[in-house]
């Protein structure tokens, strides 16, 4: 009961959630032929390329088998108002992803499912337990008896459980019944058992002390068996206020199987963080201002489908410090730009033998690892030695009391690349993207705010998933190359490649995507490392070719001078030859 001050009375006030029946969803995805074809993708020997290609996979009993179904789940919380309203309302959003889909498949909006959503108030009055209890028995039901599907009049038993958890580390923290707190609380970090005053002090992964599943469920049955008082005392001990709810799950570790996430840790936190000290370290030494700084990133030339910073970005003097506003997609750039855009404006010179830039250089290649699409253990052996190296740096140059909380989420890297692979794959990115589906559809809300967003949302799947006639679609997975601004080519141009037809149409683009990868005319790409026997060749596109499914692209070849360690860059030059190659063939990484 609530009061209503409009009514002066208590009236009954019904709070709802709104779930998608997890079952039903699996089945309708699973039915499609498609996606049964694209369930299993094998990996290259060594090479680490998805999530399911990684020890933790080959070492479970559920995921082991090859045809075990590996669910994601992700959470996090969205604000959505109505355009002529005041009021802001917190949303919890829970989405689902099958792990098994192709990774390029993956990261397309029509393969995030929505499992939930419910109001952030109601969430944290009524338990994680009550939205997802349904899901939980699924998990079960999907590891014991499994789920029969009939694909073409052939029925098949599926089996699986959930893979990973992905999400911000403090609404994971919060997921998981463990304290909320970074700067305050007296145990940060709910993966590793270390204490606020020494987490500044650690560099490695071997140094810190993980928790472990055995001691955290004698930790939660002491907290469950006391009195209010002691309750009190051992939650402030343990960092910890109930038990997981994920911990009905059989064979499921909340620590091992919950992903840190590299958006909000490096892109969102240190990455900021490292900027911020080096804009402020490159104003006080006097090699420029703060407005001059603006204008480089602002005035850079940016590569054509790379977020760059926006007109209004501008560096500011706060407290002492530079403060500054960008996105992860805009922080990932600037990181990648700024050794070029300070070089183009001669400031390297001045700062190269600062602590400082060593620092963000050292930041920068950490970055790189993390994101690569594809890595072995020789990656991960490098990326635990530059945390290291980059914690230390980062020391000498600032001050460990510089150091911000998620700082030592870079010590879990390793471990967490050892279990899954590529940071890349277990990253929020791919489902923060769905985020704006749901801002789009922010018009025209009505009261039960989360039913509004779950009705608009099934309703553009199923017209995803079927045609008007009921009738299911063909391409739901992949809805095909994207093609911009073509002009139709004369049929005598076909003699330039033996693939062409001089009976067919022939269309010239300055732009295509495909599987996710867009390529576009002056832009350069790699195309073998055969030709020269140590570097690689590059091409830059002169002209893109489009005939049905066949794309060409006619490209200028530059040769490597040299590679540029420190920055992570070939320097090359243009050659005199050019050459035609299918896009099929260049020597890239294919999704």
């Amino acid at each position: 009961n609530a009061f209503s001050k409009k009514k002066q009375r208590h009236v009954l006030r019904i709070h709802k959630a709104q779930y998608i029946p997890f079952k039903e969803s699996l089945i309708n995805l699973l039915k499609k032929p498609e996606v049964y074809e694209s369930l299993n993708c094998p990996s290259r020997a060594n090479i680490m390329t998805d999530l399911s290609t990684r020890s933790f996979c080959y070492q479970h009993p559920v995921f082991k088998l090859p045809d075990s179904l590996k669910i994601i789940l992700f959470y996090d919380d969205i604000g959505i108002d109505n355009p002529l309203g005041t009021r802001t309302k917190s949303v919890g959003m829970f989405y689902w992803t099958l792990a098994n889909l192709p990774r390029f498949v993956r990261s397309q909006d029509r393969c995030v499912f929505l499992l939930a959503c419910i109001e952030k108030q109601h969430l944290k009055q009524y338990g994680f337990t009550i939205v997802l209890d349904d899901f939980f028995c699924t998990i079960e039901e999907l590891q014991t008896h499994g789920i029969p599907v009939t694909i073409n009049e052939k029925l098949h038993i599926f089996k699986g459980s959930l893979l990973l958890i992905c999400g911000d580390i403090l609404d994971l923290s919060q997921m998981h019944g463990f304290k909320c707190a970074f700067r305050l609380g007296r145990k940060p970090f709910f993966y590793c058992d270390v204490n606020q005053d020494t987490i500044r002090r650690i560099n490695k992964g071997s140094e810190c002390h993980l928790r472990k599943l055995e001691k955290y469920d004698k930790n939660c049955m002491a907290i469950d068996f006391a009195n209010e008082r002691e309750k009190a005392r051992l939650q402030k001990k343990y960092g910890i206020i109930s038990l997981s709810p994920f911990r009905k799950i059989n064979n499921f570790d909340i620590f091992h199987q919950t992903g840190i996430d590299i958006m909000h840790a490096l892109l969102e936190g240190i990455c900021q963080r490292e900027l911020k000290l080096l804009l402020k370290h490159i104003q006080q030494q006097k090699f420029a201002n703060l407005s001059s700084l603006t204008s480089m990133i602002r005035n850079f030339q940016y590569g054509c489908n790379e977020p760059s910073p926006s007109d209004k970005f501008n560096l500011s003097s706060e407290d002492n410090e530079a403060k500054f506003r960008a996105s992860a997609s805009e922080m990932l750039s600037l990181f990648k730009y700024i050794p070029f855009i300070f070089h183009q404006s001669h400031l390297t010179e001045l700062i190269s033998a600062s602590v400082g830039w060593h620092s963000f250089l050292l930041l920068r290649e950490i970055i790189s690892i993390s994101l690569a699409s594809e890595i072995d253990i020789t990656s991960i052996e490098k990326l635990e030695e530059l945390v290291t190296r980059y914690l230390i740096t980062f020391d000498n140059a600032y001050g460990y009391v510089q150091r911000i909380p998620k700082h030592h989420l870079l010590v879990h890297f390793g471990e967490q690349m050892h279990r899954f692979g590529s940071l890349r794959f277990t990253s929020c990115m791919i489902f923060e993207k769905k985020h704006s589906f749901f801002k789009r559809i922010k018009y025209r809300n009505f009261r039960n705010i989360a039913f509004t967003l779950a009705d608009r949302h099934q309703h553009y799947i199923a017209s995803l998933m079927y045609t008007c006639s009921n009738a299911a679609t063909s391409s739901f997975l992949y809805s095909g190359h994207q093609i911009k601004k073509v002009k139709e080519l004369d049929s005598s141009a076909a003699k330039l490649h033996y693939l062409l037809d001089m009976e067919k149409n022939l269309y010239e683009t300055n732009q295509v995507t495909l599987f996710g990868i867009t390529y576009v005319v002056g832009e350069a790409v790699l195309i073998n490392d055969s030709v020269f026997p140590i570097d690689p060749v590059f091409g830059k596109i002169l002209t893109i070719i489009v005939q049905d499914k066949i794309v060409l692209l006619r490209l200028q070849l530059m040769q490597v001078i040299v590679f540029n360690q420190k920055l992570c860059v070939y320097e090359v030059r243009l050659l005199d030859s050019s050459v035609t190659k299918n896009v099929y063939e260049l020597k890239h990484v294919w999704p």
